[in-house]
């Protein structure tokens, strides 16, 4: 299992957060806009939530094993599909994962035959976190 580091600032208190989290983070966040509700910083650890959200989170940690947090990350805000998606567990999040990686891929294989650095995106960054919102 890869070592899941924290640079995420979570939206809900959680300070900085893994990839995983993160992830499982914006799922709780959809299925509580859905049901018209707002979710409470800390939300992770007081039910229903904390069911809810450690659930997603072992999805999220077996996506990003298979594939890169970008492409699952991609997958789920810029496809139709994926702006849909309230669960990680739902099939069609796999499909749109795979097609994702495939187009980071490719882009990746492209910048190193034009002599570009190897990778396409930049490295995770060391002391410098960033700021995902869904």
């Amino acid at each position: 299992m890869p070592n899941h580091r924290a640079y995420i600032l979570s939206a809900y208190g959680a300070g900085y957060v893994t990839e995983p989290f993160s992830l499982a983070e914006q799922m709780c966040e959809r299925m509580a806009r859905k049901e018209g509700k707002v979710l409470p910083d800390g939300y992770w650890q007081s039910p229903p939530w904390s069911t809810i959200h450690n659930g997603q989170l072992i999805i999220a940690r077996e996506l990003i094993d298979r594939f890169s947090f970008q492409a699952v990350s991609r997958a789920l805000i810029s496809s139709a599909k994926g702006k849909l998606t309230y669960s990680l567990r739902a099939p069609r999040v796999i499909e749109l994962a795979k097609d994702e990686q495939k187009k980071i891929d490719r882009a990746v294989a492209k910048a190193g035959s034009q002599g570009r650095s190897r990778t396409a995106f930049p490295a995770k960054p060391e002391s410098d976190p960033i700021q995902v919102t869904f």
